[in-house]
């Protein structure tokens, strides 16, 4: 009787240590801009923001009869909306469909806890296209996603920057 009941609880410990093991899997969501910070960039629009927070992904082409254009010497900040239901942000990807007059970079800096958290660039080409820059290693929580911004600025003078799509992949663990 003593080696069924080892047995068992051998077989127990083994079964509830496998579901601890378990990798924890990532979700992964959209957030777009939700509204206008700063407004140094010309628009299409009275509202910058509705101007890039089209309901695409890449590799669909974004919407280029709405669009934002700026230089070096400007920005623009938008709020994001957000996503629910969020444990731990691990990793974010900005996307922008967008060009420059000149091939170039255009800066995306990510805000939370109320200031520039990561000063990341995207390249810019002379077409319409889209390009993206990562951070990863990211331990945020739902209140910090919640206040997330992204500030757009052209990195280089003697040209235009033209933003018609913009939006942020959100990797995340959720809380239930």
């Amino acid at each position: 009787m003593k080696s069924i009941s080892q047995f068992f609880l051998l077989f127990l410990f083994l079964l509830f240590f496998s579901f601890l093991a378990q990798p924890v899997q990532a979700d992964t969501g959209i957030v777009r801009p939700d509204g206008d910070t700063t407004k140094q960039w010309t628009s299409t629009g009275t509202d910058h923001w509705t101007e890039i927070d089209d309901s695409v992904t890449q590799p669909t082409s974004g919407e280029t009869s709405d669009y934002l254009t700026g230089t070096n010497s400007t920005n623009d900040q938008f709020s994001m909306d957000s996503l629910s239901d969020v444990n731990n942000v691990s990793a974010l990807e900005v996307w922008v469909y967008g060009y420059s007059s000149k091939s170039g970079t255009l800066s995306t800096d990510v805000i939370y806890d109320g200031s520039i958290q990561h000063y990341l660039d995207v390249s810019a080409d002379t077409s319409y296209g889209w390009t993206s820059v990562s951070v990863t290693g990211l331990s945020l929580s739902q209140s910090q996603l919640d206040g997330l911004e992204i500030v757009i600025t052209g990195n280089q003078g003697g040209r235009d920057y033209y933003v018609a799509t913009l939006y942020i992949e959100v990797t995340y663990s959720s809380s239930n």
